[in-house]
């Protein structure tokens, strides 16, 4: 006669729970061993869940210690870029001791202007050169009590007084805003210019220092018509690399 599967089922539990019994009466009966093979499933399976649980715990704790050390780490370089910066304020050049300085912070950079931290509250006027470290970045206009704007020298209403190092030749550096570079002015034909030259401000006009660095020739063009050469300029002054720059004022001597 066969036997239906639900009473198979209930046969097989309270051959289980007999085992239970008989095998807590002594630790030598061999229905300990069946207790024991029936249950180590069960006995594994609970193992099993704790060790997940506990990796799990574990895996979390990990996580949020590399979240942290993530943290340091971006600190820690913050730290390192106002360390150069700082050791870069150390090592700055300044053109003469005629001229007074004022640090200031890049807010924002625009197209042909930058936007700085100080203003009238600091002293900065309309006009005044404006460098990072020994280059030349522009000149300050539309002052505010506590910020100011500086035209780029790519600006198109941007001139300064320049020389070329290497033959000391002199000219007008004017802003190319359309080709983010400075077009020299007033070199004649048949000058010794040459691609790569460096170019840096003459001081004529006294509006800015001499020897701050402008840029290179990029390209030289002798037209056909006309006396002087058409010279371009890339300029030294790369905006991404900088934070802060530094203005000038000439000093007043009683």
């Amino acid at each position: 006669m066969r036997i239906a599967r639900p009473y198979k089922i209930f046969f097989l539990l309270l051959l289980i729970s007999f085992a239970f019994v008989i095998g807590n009466i002594s630790s030598f009966s061999p229905l300990r061993k069946i207790n024991r093979y029936l249950t180590f499933p069960v006995y594994s399976f609970k193992h099993s869940i704790r060790d997940i649980e506990r990796l799990k715990t574990e895996n979390r704790k990990l996580r949020e210690i590399i979240s942290l050390y993530e943290i340091e780490k971006i600190k820690l370089r913050e730290i390192l870029k106002e360390n150069e910066r700082l050791r870069a304020r150390l090592n700055q050049k300044f053109p003469s001791s005629s001229w007074e300085i004022i640090w200031a912070e890049i807010k924002e950079v625009y197209s042909r202007e930058l936007l700085l931290d100080k203003g009238m509250a600091d002293g900065v006027e309309t006009g005044l050169p404006v460098l990072s470290s020994d280059t030349l970045v522009g000149r300050t206009a539309h002052i505010r009590q506590n910020k100011s704007m500086v035209t780029l020298l790519t600006h198109s209403s941007f001139s300064v007084g320049v020389r070329l190092a290497r033959s000391g030749l002199e000219g007008v550096g004017e802003g190319l805003p359309l080709e983010n570079s400075v077009h020299i002015r007033y070199i004649p034909k048949r000058s010794d210019v040459k691609k790569g030259d460096e170019v840096i401000t003459s001081g004529r006009g006294g509006i800015f220092p001499s020897g701050l660095k402008v840029g290179e020739v990029s390209e030289v063009i002798s037209e056909p018509f006309g006396f002087f050469l058409k010279i371009k300029v890339k300029p030294a002054l790369d905006l991404s690399q900088i934070q802060d720059v530094v203005i000038l004022m000439r000093k007043n001597v009683d």
